[in-house]
């Protein structure tokens, strides 16, 4: 074999079976190796965003479903009016949650969680402070995300009992001080129930993948 390039790594990654890696050059930087197994034999194919385009061209991101398996779902007791989930992906139950108000869990552990908020409970969250215990309890969680049932515009209102400058800091703080927590705002709570199962789908099989690549395991019990 000949030496083609010979480059620095800047940063690396271990993500399930593959390794991505950053390398120190203008333009293409980005590569990845990816350990399969195949009729016994272990191969590793190393991918460029060239090769990667070519071998799947319609999909440049990994899928959100869970294949094969039909996930459970707890949702919070405290939940008046749960949203509606699609029953092939979920096998739906009620129990309380230590945090979140709906998780996928696996042998009584959470493996993922989303917190719901419409704008008027985020923003008595923001104001008596309790959204911050909140994105503290779920940035122990493996994934975790905040869905709000509205538009940041809903909450910058000018008659709103706090200012604008105000509410953005605050929100900006929190997002700055918990980033393992997404904020992922849909303009009906439709939509969000959409939003959050295709999200507690992804972020499952995401975990999943960790855990077979060696990675960290699920560690927060669901009581």
């Amino acid at each position: 074999a000949e030496v083609v390039e010979q480059l620095d790594v800047v940063r690396g990654s271990r993500k399930g079976r593959s390794l991505h890696l950053s390398l120190k050059r203008r333009a293409k930087r980005r590569c990845m190796f990816v350990w399969v197994e195949s009729k016994g034999r272990r191969m590793v194919f190393w991918r460029t965003r060239k090769t990667v385009k070519q071998l799947r061209p319609g999909l440049r991101v990994p899928e959100a479903r869970v294949s094969g398996s039909t996930l459970r779902l707890a949702i919070d007791v405290r939940e008046g009016y749960p949203w509606k989930f699609d029953h092939a992906a979920f096998e739906v139950e009620r129990r309380e949650l230590p945090c979140g108000d709906y998780a996928v869990v696996e042998d009584d552990r959470i493996l993922v969680a989303v917190e719901r908020k419409t704008p008027e409970d985020l923003l008595s969250a923001c104001v008596n402070g309790t959204l911050s215990f909140a994105l503290a309890e779920l940035s122990e969680l493996p994934r975790a995300a905040l869905v709000i049932e509205g538009r940041m515009g809903q909450l910058l209102k000018p008659d709103a009992p706090v200012s604008s400058a105000w509410l953005l800091q605050v929100f900006t703080g929190l997002q700055a001080a918990h980033p393992q927590v997404p904020w992922l705002f849909a303009e009906t709570p439709g939509l969000a129930a959409s939003v959050a199962g295709h999200w507690l789908q992804a972020a499952a099989s995401a975990v999943r993948q960790e855990a077979r690549g060696g990675d960290r395991e699920p560690s927060r019990s669901a009581g």
